[in-house]
């Protein structure tokens, strides 16, 4: 009786469904992309703690290059979203009609 309980259990923790955690990964991704693809054209990008805690880098992170970089990142990241997104359904469509 006991290991109808603990299999039971089991199953309903997230990290044992492995749908949950694929959607939670697509979360994950989608969100990070979309933060780095805006966050270098706002004015948080221009007030940053780093570039005040070492003037140095102040050049370097403000140049047009470096933030068309890291919303190129971000890119990648929504990309990967989307085509993980993508594997998702054509999986489980496939799954339905057999």
């Amino acid at each position: 009786m006991s290991r109808i309980g603990s299999n039971a259990c089991r199953r309903s923790r997230p990290e044992a469904n492995p749908l949950f955690r694929r959607l939670l990964l697509i979360a994950l991704l989608l969100e990070a992309g979309l933060a780095l693809v805006l966050i270098p054209w706002s004015m948080f990008w221009d007030r940053n703690y780093l570039a005040h805690l070492v003037p140095g880098l102040t050049g370097f992170i403000t140049n047009n290059y470096t933030r068309g970089a890291v919303t190129g990142l971000g890119l990648l990241n929504v990309w990967t979203a989307i085509e993980a997104l993508a594997d998702l359904f054509n999986t489980r469509s496939g799954t339905d009609e057999e």
